[in-house]
């Protein structure tokens, strides 16, 4: 079917992979920015005290909270259901 919006089982396997490999990304980035933030400490890396650096990072752990906290008050108010 030309020009149609059907999806195929393979278009949604390729949109699990590509949410997968955000995940791992974005894990990778915030757990290695720490171990990076640490490391450059010790070892007086300039980099690693960039500002758009530490901003991103910082960003990217309160979207988490963020997300854990509103995760855990929409359960709470499941639960009391």
């Amino acid at each position: 079917m030309v020009g149609s919006c059907r999806r195929t089982l393979n278009d949604y396997v390729l949109l699990a992979d590509l949410v997968a490999v955000f995940h791992g990304a974005y894990i990778a980035f915030v757990v290695g920015g720490f171990a990076l933030i640490v490391a450059g400490a010790v070892e007086r890396w300039q980099w690693i005290r960039g500002f758009w650096f530490r901003v991103a990072h910082f960003a990217a752990i309160v979207f988490v909270c963020a997300e854990e906290v509103t995760g855990r008050l929409r359960e709470d108010s499941m639960k009391r259901r």
